[in-house]
């Protein structure tokens, strides 16, 4: 494990999650007013991605970086970490880096918008790098990692109540893929949701949800 120094938040994982879900929430809320659309399936992945991140901006004590390279990152944050380093997981960015007092990487988030059904092509590549990251040597640095994703169910047979069941059917299909994913390596899988919204236009039916399936490294899941 790396020097305790280094390992200051002094923000909580918690926390941080709530304030990604909270920005990403916010982002939604306003492509909704600012489009007109009844859900906000239609909005942009990376206007979400600009409301989670403006949202931890609100911790004076975290430091939280857009668009990081994949590979800059682990390397930086597991030293110790051998094999090959141009392979498909440790190609491209990060949508957000986030950072521990004392300069070493934290948490790596990936967001998908919208992530409406079990498709392989949407969360397969971001699962497979998110645990890749924060898998490591003992001395990688990378607490937890996190899929922030936003669904929405919608139809003229929708309510808000089969609506909200169906987020709910699709969060634990995810969950559980993610588990099998994970599960010979020492990481714990969660989920925290936020609140289930109904549509904008009360002449639609249906619900949205933004909820962050996180990745977190079993010697850290204790004390996070």
């Amino acid at each position: 494990m790396a020097a305790k120094s280094q390992l200051k938040g002094p923000d909580g994982r918690a926390a941080l999650l709530k304030h990604l879900i909270l920005g990403a929430e916010k982002s939604c809320k306003t492509y909704l007013n600012l489009a007109g659309y009844a859900f906000p399936g239609y909005a942009p992945e990376s206007f979400i991605q600009a409301g989670a991140f403006q949202q931890l901006k609100g911790f004076s004590t975290t430091h939280a970086v857009l668009e990081e390279s994949v590979i800059s990152t682990i390397t930086f944050a597991d030293r110790g970490r051998k094999g090959p380093k141009k392979t498909p997981v440790r190609k491209g960015r990060y949508d957000i880096v986030v950072y521990w007092g004392g300069g070493k990487p934290r948490a790596a988030i990936e967001v998908k918008s919208p992530m409406n059904a079990m498709d392989k092509q949407k969360y397969e590549k971001d699962f497979d790098r998110l645990i890749h990251t924060v898998r490591g040597t003992v001395g990688n640095t990378i607490q937890f990692t996190s899929f922030l994703f936003l669904t929405v169910k919608k139809g003229p047979k929708m309510d808000f109540l089969n609506a909200k069941q169906a987020i709910d059917a699709l969060v634990f299909r995810l969950i559980a893929e993610a588990g099998r994913r994970s599960d010979k390596y020492p990481i714990k899988v969660t989920s925290l949701c936020g609140r289930t919204y109904k549509a904008k236009d009360d002449c639609e039916s249906g619900a949205w949800r933004i909820t962050s399936i996180t990745f977190t490294r079993k010697p850290f899941a204790a004390n996070a």
